[in-house]
């Protein structure tokens, strides 16, 4: 009986050792270091687990200290912001962080801060967003829902515009012609009407066409 006893005790020390670990959050780096104090203060912080002192530090030296490439340090406010329940000042720095990252190679950026890295910590930030918001969270970082109306509506203006150029074109040619073919034009309703209306349908055409283009071709405004 004690000997299975014992058995028990140090299978349960074996396991739960590694249980705690399993469950320890990820220690998080600094991708850059800067010579204020405050950088020094921050690096502190996170290295002791203090994440909401580390998040208020880091976010201070990103917005008020002159520091090279200091954008590298948005992985690190995401993932201190999750830390915090915080998914969508989280989502916001991580797209901030994409963005600056676009053209630096993988092999440059800090181990556990790469792209692989930004797509695992964004699956984790959309699930807190569900969490919070009881149902399915947008992704910022791919065209929304709301963009999609874009399309349509830029064809429909694109298409009136060019059909307004080319009607206030023609208006403005005829202008004061005569629309019967024998020439006798003895009521004033027979003439084509005057240059005005002409020059306001091509003004108003070309602007529905430069709205409808702009549309349709400018991308879509990132979510800050």
């Amino acid at each position: 009986m004690r000997a299975s006893i014992s058995v028990i005790a140090v299978v349960l020390v074996w396991l739960l050792p590694g249980a705690s670990l399993a469950d320890e959050p990820a220690r998080l780096t600094a991708p850059i270091t800067c010579k204020p104090n405050i950088c020094q203060e921050a690096a502190e912080y996170l290295a002791r687990g203090q994440d909401a002192q580390a998040l208020d530090a880091y976010d201070y030296i990103v917005t008020s200290v002159e520091t090279p490439r200091r954008s590298l340090l948005y992985f690190l406010l995401a993932s201190l912001h999750l830390r915090q329940n915080h998914p969508d000042e989280a989502m916001r720095s991580l797209v901030r962080y994409r963005d600056f990252i676009r053209d630096i190679a993988d092999d440059q950026l800090t181990v556990g801060q790469r792209r692989a890295d930004i797509d695992a910590l964004e699956k984790q930030i959309l699930l807190a967003l569900d969490r919070t918001r009881g149902g399915t969270a947008a992704n910022p970082m791919t065209p929304s829902a709301r963009a999609m109306w874009r399309l349509p509506v830029g064809a429909v203006g694109l298409t009136l515009g060019v059909a307004g150029v080319i009607a206030g074109a023609t208006l403005t040619g005829l202008a004061g012609r005569c629309l019967d073919l024998s020439n006798q034009c003895t009521d004033v309703l027979a003439k084509v009407p005057n240059t005005a209306i002409g020059v306001t349908l091509m003004i108003t055409g070309a602007a529905a066409g430069v709205g409808g283009g702009l549309l349709i071709w400018l991308p879509p405004q990132r979510h800050e």
